[in-house]
């Protein structure tokens, strides 16, 4: 597992199949940076399709270079990978829905529940 200095995020793998990251507070640039590395670096690992869980239920709002980070990282996602986003408030959630909107992706789901989450990773 992999933890920031300032605490804003996890980083780790469950089970060998899933990415899992979550995240908390608010996200700047830097902080956006980070965390899509540390995810990078474990897609990396992984052969075939890959699976991302994000926990954004104790995330708040993400600045406009964090947002412009996150619709880069979702544009190189692999159309055989799967990312879903779980815990996302109404206002976060329409920040989300933009990202994956400007970067073209059908791959990538939201969902109200951890377990909803997996399911749908999982299929």
């Amino acid at each position: 597992m992999t933890t920031n200095l300032k605490e804003k995020f996890k980083v780790w793998r469950k089970e060998d199949e899933i990415i899992i990251g979550k995240f908390w507070g608010e996200q700047g640039e830097e902080d956006a940076r980070k965390f899509v590395e540390e995810i990078t670096k474990l897609m990396e690992t992984m052969e075939g399709k890959r699976c991302i869980l994000i926990d954004a239920s104790e995330g708040s709002k993400s600045g406009a270079r964090a947002r412009k980070i996150y619709v880069e990282f979702a544009k190189s996602i692999k159309e055989t990978d799967k990312v879903t986003i779980f815990g996302l408030g109404t206002l976060i959630k329409v920040i989300a829905t933009f990202i994956v909107r400007a970067a073209g992706k059908e791959n990538v789901k939201f969902f109200p529940t951890e377990e909803e989450a997996l399911k749908w990773l999982k299929e």
